[in-house]
């Protein structure tokens, strides 16, 4: 069962079409203990959705195939995936991109590049604010 506190308990998807920014996150991660997959697109994170569970999932904006509007939009009407909070995880820094992730339904917001010394709490940040009983789902 996932817990905020205890990191082991975590499973993330990280959807990026770039390497680099994926294999950064799961480097992060496996210092924790944390269980990290990596999808480069929608399509194939939808598929590893369908192969595996997960409890947090990271998702770039931009990327080839389906990009993480479109993921984001099949996730919140599928009943079984709509709970998993989804991090958006993006380039998109400009004015304004913060308020249209949230407004698209986006859990948290994490523009490129990351800092890591702030990672984790960053993301520890965004958990604690859904609501229980979504938390509870995971």
């Amino acid at each position: 069962m996932f817990d905020i506190d205890k990191l082991n308990t975590w499973r993330i998807l990280v959807i990026d079409d770039e390497p680099m920014n994926a294999s950064l996150i799961k480097s992060i991660m496996a210092f924790y203990d944390v269980a990290v997959d990596i999808a480069f697109n929608g399509v194939e994170g939808l598929a590893k959705l369908d192969q595996d569970s997960f409890n947090i999932i990271m998702l770039d904006l931009s990327m080839p195939k389906m990009d993480g509007w479109e993921m984001l939009s099949r996730l919140r009407t599928d009943q079984t995936k709509a709970h998993i909070p989804v991090i958006a995880f993006t380039a998109h820094a400009m004015k304004g991109d913060q308020e249209s992730v949230m407004k698209a339904g986006f859990d948290g917001y994490m523009p490129k590049p990351i800092r890591v010394a702030t990672f984790l709490s960053e993301l520890k940040g965004f958990l604690t604010n859904i609501a229980d009983e979504r938390i509870n789902q995971l």
